[in-house]
């Protein structure tokens, strides 16, 4: 009877530490994905500031 309930603690134990560590690793990935998303924001902002810098040079030679 104590080895089964002592299986069983440790089943239960386990249990627990793989569940922690699902969610620890569910959190790391959102949060990866989240600064991914970040990244491409900036990317994207910093194309955007390109492209109305390119613009403003291009216009600016062609005024006389």
């Amino acid at each position: 009877l104590e080895l089964g309930m002592e299986l069983e603690l440790k089943q239960l134990e386990l249990g627990v530490e793989l569940e922690l560590k699902q969610l620890e690793l569910g959190v790391e990935l959102e949060l990866k994905q989240l600064e991914l998303e970040l990244k491409q924001l900036e990317l994207g902002v910093e194309l955007e500031l390109i492209c109305v810098e390119w613009d403003f040079c291009v216009l600016s030679n062609f005024q006389p």
